[in-house]
């Protein structure tokens, strides 16, 4: 395990303190750079994603805590910085967390139904993912229902009215569908997914 999946972890496990000297150091290998602003505001952004993360430089104390590090954590799972799946017969399981109860728990992503699964260890946890995808196969088949399934290649955009005339216009010979797949694709590329 390198040097950023050890503070990755640690910022994971957490639940009320993290130094703010560790969190630097993580950022700025996920590709942050570092602003010091005005007063105590600190802003890191990450050219690749265009990610931004502003906060209060913790003082007397030299941790982040409470909120603020909930907002941390959320921003970098967010990001992807966190996330891992489990993956069964095409479909995606979440692993999750309950920092209250010490369980862990996850759901089918990317999915419209919710099928949600819970177990105390990992391994059992992956145990129960499985079920969970063979049980909704199971149930969608008893009820003659179609199974929802993720990434069908199509998916509805929300833009202004502006950028989907300039989009079409730039489209030219190509179809929008065509010019927003290659948009995606450029992005993509530059983030070096």
């Amino acid at each position: 395990m390198g040097k950023t999946e050890k503070l990755l972890d640690k910022i994971g496990n957490s639940k009320n303190t993290f130094p703010y000297k560790d969190l630097v150091v993580l950022l700025s290998q996920l590709g942050y750079e570092k602003f010091e602003m005005a007063g105590s505001r600190v802003r890191f952004y990450n050219l690749k994603t265009e990610h931004m993360i502003l906060l209060h430089r913790p003082h007397p104390e030299n941790e982040i805590k409470g909120g603020e590090l909930k907002a941390v954590k959320q921003a970098l799972k967010q990001e992807g910085f966190f996330m891992s799946y489990f993956k069964y017969k095409g479909y995606l399981g979440t692993i999750e967390p309950d920092l209250e109860t010490g369980e862990l728990f996850g759901k089918l992503a990317f999915i419209r139904d919710l099928i949600t699964y819970e177990a105390e260890t990992l391994k059992t946890l992956e145990q129960a993912f499985q079920e969970s995808v063979d049980g909704y196969l199971d149930s969608c088949a008893e009820l003659g229902k179609e199974p929802d399934q993720p990434f069908k290649g199509t998916f509805n955009v929300r833009i202004s009215p502006e950028l989907h005339r300039k989009a079409v216009l730039a489209s030219e010979e190509s179809s929008l569908n065509a010019f927003v797949s290659d948009a995606i694709q450029e992005k993509l590329m530059r983030l070096g997914v």
